[in-house]
């Protein structure tokens, strides 16, 4: 693989994480309220493929916001 074909997979990978997160931010505003996700913003926009996967899930059948993030803690 040339070193341009792997500088274009990593683009296009973080381009898919970052429609990834950007669809999670929707989906909790959208349950809980536009307002609810900014304390976890920061958070989302750094976690990678999995632990937005797994937040994604959690979102199903959470409640509250706290229980889609239940590990990670509000950043302020």
């Amino acid at each position: 693989m040339s070193l341009a074909q792997e500088w274009m997979d990593r683009g296009e990978a973080k381009g898919v994480q970052k429609g990834e997160a950007q669809m999670l931010i929707w989906l909790l505003e959208h349950k809980f309220g536009s307002q609810a996700p900014k304390a976890y913003q920061d958070s989302i926009e750094k976690a990678d493929e999995p632990q937005i996967k797994a937040w994604s899930a959690r979102l199903l059948i959470a409640d509250r916001i706290e229980d889609v993030f239940k590990d990670t803690p509000p950043m302020h």
